[in-house]
């Protein structure tokens, strides 16, 4: 069991390193880009068609990207007033039905992402001319990844009821 736990906590680092080095990459593209577009606006009195779009769309995959990097180190708002008002059993509980419902919506992102990205390759960028399936495909990846995180955390906090009840603790979840 260790050494599982162990290969998916490698291959989560590997992903958020990823993922990491490629939201930065994106981050200084989008400041170039914008700083070209600035500049040729201003300096040269010419103004860059694409420039606005492909900002757009990298602010899109940065967002996406993001809130996979937020979620994996527990960064993202959340009302908490629930959990901490009840007792710690009962939070407990309640965090882990939280995050059954966060692993129904993602499943639903996910497929829903897979929809509209299927839809999109039908249509063009108006000022790149480039297919908007390659844009959008970030979101069924990310729900994915956000998906098999959060299946990782409730089959974790499911095992650990099980090994409750045949320790015959009295706890009810951890």
């Amino acid at each position: 069991m260790k050494e599982k736990s162990r290969r998916i906590n490698n291959v989560y680092s590997k992903i958020n390193g990823l993922l990491e080095f490629f939201s930065g990459l994106l981050m200084v593209l989008l400041v170039l880009v914008v700083l070209f577009s600035v500049c040729s606006r201003y300096i040269f009195n010419t103004s860059i068609a694409w420039s606005e779009e492909l900002s757009r769309f990298m602010m899109i995959w940065m967002v996406c990207i993001g809130s996979v990097l937020a979620y994996v180190r527990s960064e993202h708002l959340g009302l908490d007033i629930l959990v901490k008002m009840v007792p710690d059993r009962v939070s407990k509980i309640v965090v882990f039905v939280g995050n059954l419902f966060i692993l129904f919506i993602t499943g639903l992102m996910t497929v829903g992402g897979y929809q509209v990205v299927l839809g999109a390759f039908e249509s063009v960028s108006p000022a790149m001319r480039i297919c908007l399936g390659y844009v959008y495909i970030i979101v069924p990846i990310c729900s994915a990844i956000l998906c098999l995180i959060t299946l990782h955390r409730v089959v974790s906090q499911a095992m650990r009821l099980l090994s409750r009840k045949e320790e015959g603790k009295e706890g009810l979840l951890w």
